[in-house]
């Protein structure tokens, strides 16, 4: 469920598919997929191989950071669709994939998993009578080929308000609802120059667009300026970790009278530090918000190893084999990278590396600079030719694994 617990209108209805359903399914998906893949956007991320919704996160983080490099307030827009996998309409679905020109009878088994489909709906333990409806499963999401998160970013008020005028246009087209109330505006101000706008409204299908000073996309909160967004970004990150840790404390991870410290630490490593640094590589927070998560990690490792508070850092990452924060964020950042380069030479994000390596200088605040000095770091000499020839996924884990072990013995 989303929201509160107590109202039904939060929780998603779960479809159970036959078995015979899904094998099809896959069958069918084996032939129309790579279809799919080619004629997508561009600027979609989810739902897509080999490719996360952090890579969309990039291109995001990399316009934000544009902007500021230049001192110039703009303006974010997050589009939210309410529901925007439950109303899908079947009918749309299927002119989607007739219009990708697909193997006709690929199309007609599809068609006739959804033709004169019937529900029930089981509550305590009894059900209830047959009615109209449909299959929802991997094939309409893919079909859609987009997601519900839709960011839109301008330093031109007029041109914003175009945009989402084009987005709930085509909101009306395909039959899905953008809600203004969860739409929403940040005006992200420059450091220097104060003369900014406030009295701009933007408009949602006639509908003031509540301006708020933070909200999340992709998971990462923005806010109205890029230390804003990192500190409450971290706070988020850490505020999560800790109730996931609370909710496995019946299952013994609590040190004393617990699990073993191998299980623990295996419990860590799945649950919890995957939450604690989830979109740090984009923002790369700084040593103030560093050393709070951290704080966060060794006092964690403390509770859970049961070792005074008085144990030295070193000897908490040597007993628990844990990464310091730095540089689980630096490892998560470089294989980030490594995704990049291996994408298709016509990506967005990768097109954007070699512009912004190109063009921007050294001193630039741009994610890729700071990646590129990243392997400096860690003495890898030139970033083209990962561009040119990347590695594969684990040939780059292992060499990043044996450079940062290099590197850390050395320091």
């Amino acid at each position: 469920n989303k929201g509160n617990k107590n109202e039904s209108k939060n929780y998603r209805g779960i479809v159970v598919l036959p078995i015979l359903c899904k094998i099809l399914e896959y069958i069918a998906r084996i032939n129309f997929r790579p279809v799919l893949l080619k004629n997508q956007s561009p600027l979609q991320r989810g739902f897509t191989p080999n490719t996360s919704p952090l890579n969309a996160a990039v291109i995001f983080e990399e316009v934000y950071r544009q902007y500021s490099d230049k001192n110039c307030p703009f303006y974010i827009a997050l589009l939210d669709a309410k529901s925007a996998f439950d109303v899908v309409i079947i009918n749309m679905l299927m002119r989607k994939l007739f219009l990708l020109d697909i193997d006709p009878t690929t199309w007609s088994l599809i068609d006739d998993l959804h033709l004169n489909t019937s529900c029930i709906i089981k509550w305590k333990n009894q059900l209830s009578k047959e009615f109209k409806g449909c299959k929802i499963g991997h094939i309409n999401i893919n079909a859609v080929a987009c997601a519900d998160d839709i960011a839109v970013l301008s330093d031109n008020p007029y041109d914003l308000q175009i945009l989402i005028n084009h987005a709930l246009q085509y909101s009306q087209l395909h039959h899905y609802t953008l809600q203004p109330q969860k739409s929403v505006i940040i005006e992200v101000d420059n450091k220097t120059r104060k003369a900014t706008n406030h009295n701009c409204v933007f408009n949602l299908n006639n509908q003031e667009m509540p301006n708020v000073t933070s909200s999340s996309h992709l998971g990462i909160i923005r806010s109205t300026s890029r230390m804003k967004s990192e500190t409450l970004h971290v706070e988020q990150n850490t505020t999560k970790a800790r109730r996931t840790a609370y909710s496995l404390l019946s299952a013994g991870f609590h040190g004393t009278n617990g699990l073993d410290p191998v299980t623990s630490i295996s419990i860590y490593k799945t649950y919890i530090q995957p939450v604690l640094t989830y979109g740090l590589e984009i923002l790369q927070p700084g040593p103030s918000n560093m050393t709070k998560l951290e704080k966060f990690q060794k006092s964690l490792l403390k509770k859970v190893l049961s070792l005074p508070p008085n144990t030295p850092d070193p000897a908490i990452y040597i007993i628990s084999g844990v990464l310091p924060i730095e540089a689980s964020i630096d490892t998560k950042c470089l294989t980030l990278f490594n995704n990049i380069c291996r994408q298709d030479d016509k990506s967005v994000e990768k097109q954007l590396a070699y512009r912004q390596l190109h063009i921007e200088l050294d001193s630039s605040s741009s994610w890729y600079v700071i990646t590129k000095k990243l392997l400096y770091k860690y003495g890898f000499s030139d970033i083209f030719q990962f561009l040119d020839n990347p590695p594969s996924k684990y040939e780059w884990k292992k060499l990043v694994q044996k450079r940062w072990i290099h590197t850390g013995f050395k320091e």
